[in-house]
């Protein structure tokens, strides 16, 4: 995906997840690839510099999750308003959306992200009349400086009764909040995915853009709760064979090949032998694995990134 497909420039964009979900370490995740000249999630670095606005944690919260990730946040133009004594927190009684330009304007960009963004709307979210107007006011500004704007905000908590038909319909609040941005980022966490005996935990991403194909991206979550892409496969993998074909799909790592008794002892607890064997089988019909020989099985050179 270019980058101005997953970010279309002079727009603005939004983030959306339960809290805890990992969105703030996911951007930051993000920060760090693109410091480094690298792609991560299958996006490139953006071509101009980047600014992070942090609205409810402070300048030392944010540096021990940047510590965590890896990236330095002094070399990245950033700012907290929790910790920015001159910031007129006033001015969300009578005009937030002109509070945040002011801190755009002196933050520089021209990307900017915006954790959390909805804050600065200063409008009831529930409230369609009043949601649109500000955002068509932000694009505005974002069109007349330039500026190219990601944000953060939340969505409902999946529940187990039912299952929203579009991921961005989670995003809480008015339809504006989608008619109005032009990408729109969804992150499941693991709690809210479901999971099957020691597999992996499991979130998922769902971007969906107004000018590309949709896409689903399957991270794993380790225990300090980063994330690793598990490859564009891995939603090719669920469909195939469910979570216990994700589970076998995890355990073939990229260019080596995995014995069945293998297989067969990481995945104890998780399926029955015939289970495992049977879900091996819908993997191979789908081209995601190959059987080298007898009772051997590997990821084909197509599949792997």
């Amino acid at each position: 995906m270019h980058f101005s497909q997953f970010l279309p420039t002079k727009e603005v964009s939004v983030l959306a997840g339960a809290s805890g979900s990992g969105k703030s370490t996911l951007l930051l995740q993000l920060l760090h690839a693109w410091s480094a000249g690298q792609s991560f999630l299958d996006v490139p670095p953006p071509p101009d510099g980047v600014s992070y606005l942090a609205g409810d944690r402070s300048i030392n919260s944010l540096y021990h999750r940047a510590a965590d990730v890896g990236i330095d946040m002094t070399t990245i133009s950033h700012a907290s308003l929790i910790d920015n004594q001159d910031v007129d927190i006033k001015m969300f009684q009578y005009d937030a959306l002109s509070l945040l330009f002011r801190l755009l304007d002196k933050l520089g960009g021209p990307l900017f992200i915006i954790d959390p963004l909805i804050i600065f709307l200063g409008v009831d979210l529930n409230r369609y009349h009043l949601v649109a107007p500000q955002l068509i006011r932000l694009n505005r500004h974002c069109q007349d400086r330039g500026y190219t704007i990601l944000g953060t905000h939340h969505t409902t908590k999946a529940r187990s009764d039912f299952q929203f038909l579009r991921p961005q319909d989670r995003i809480s609040g008015s339809s504006a909040l989608s008619a109005f941005t032009s990408t729109q980022l969804a992150l499941t966490s693991p709690d809210e995915v479901a999971q099957t005996g020691n597999l992996a935990p499991s979130a998922r991403l769902d971007i969906v853009s107004h000018i590309a194909a949709p896409e689903t991206h399957w991270l794993s979550r380790d225990p300090k709760g980063l994330f690793t892409p598990m490859g564009p496969d891995a939603d090719r993998a669920l469909q195939a064979g469910g979570v216990v074909g994700l589970a076998i799909y995890q355990t073939v790592p990229d260019g080596a090949s995995v014995t069945t008794p293998t297989l067969l002892t990481a995945l104890d607890g998780v399926a029955s032998r015939a289970t495992v064997y049977r879900h091996l089988e819908k993997l191979v019909e789908a081209g995601l694995l190959a059987k080298e020989s007898r009772g051997s099985y590997t990821r084909p050179s197509s599949t792997m990134h």
